[in-house]
């Protein structure tokens, strides 16, 4: 097997990923025979911050003294290397540390062959973008956010993990989105308690790999990938040349 090849372990994960990505989109089809990105473009662009608050808010997360409202501190790095990020988060009386090594180790355009029983519309194509990861295990990196950019600059989301759909898969929410789902490490601090909060049960390893998957328009390829927790700071990690590995045609 290939370096970059998925095991069946996660190859089950991009499965599944695309799959919840397709039963969305169909769902939410426009009824007036619209394509997907026509009918929502407007809602899912004004929806974005709004829904960002309510998960924020809903979920009983930390709160910052100060909460910037916008990405614009990044770590960028070109197709092929390592993002290294170590940054201290202030709560209202406690800090902690977000801290790993990123990279992106494979690009793929998922094709009805990867996925025959899959039948995208016509106005989308999914995308698998893997991740390899090392951190320790006793570091806070779940509820991230992730998004891909194109060469004009325009960024598309993992709509997925956003619009909090009840059928959605916990696996693929934004809370597992850059770390394994059934060893997530310890959550963020909350109001009720300003620590992060660690679980025995649920301790991560110290190196992983993840694999998230965007629906993006027809003829559109990504060029970087973005991947952030608390506003400003973002990872900005250019993404290396599309391929076939991540999904081996069968």
């Amino acid at each position: 097997m290939a370096d970059s090849e998925l095991t069946n372990a996660e190859r089950w994960e991009v499965e599944q990923a695309a799959q919840q990505e397709l039963d969305r989109i169909e769902r939410s089809a426009g009824k007036d025979g619209r394509s997907w990105w026509q009918a929502n473009k407007r809602w899912t662009v004004a929806l974005l911050p709004a829904i960002a608050a309510v998960i924020a808010a809903s979920s009983f997360r930390y709160f910052h003294v100060y909460q910037p409202n916008t990405f614009s501190e990044a770590v960028s790095v070109a197709a092929g290397e390592t993002a290294h990020f170590d940054r201290e988060f202030v709560t209202e009386e406690h800090t902690f540390r977000r801290a790993a090594e990123v990279e992106v180790f494979a690009v793929q355009k998922l094709e009805e062959i990867d996925f025959p029983d899959f039948q995208p519309t016509a106005d989308v194509e999914l995308w698998a973008v893997a991740t390899s990861w090392k951190a320790q295990p006793d570091i806070t990196l779940s509820w991230c956010e992730t998004w891909l950019t194109d060469t004009n600059g325009t960024s598309y989301g993992n709509y997925s993990e956003l619009i909090g759909d009840k059928n959605f898969d916990k696996n693929f929410s934004s809370m597992y989105a850059c770390v394994p789902p059934e060893a997530t490490g310890p959550d963020a601090p909350s109001i009720f308690d300003p620590d992060p909060q660690e679980d025995p049960d649920n301790k991560r390893p110290e190196t992983w790999r993840k694999v998230n998957v965007f629906a993006l328009p027809p003829g559109v390829t990504p060029k970087t990938l973005q991947i952030a927790w608390e506003k400003p700071f973002y990872l900005q990690l250019e993404l290396p040349e599309p391929g076939t590995d991540i999904v081996p045609k069968n």
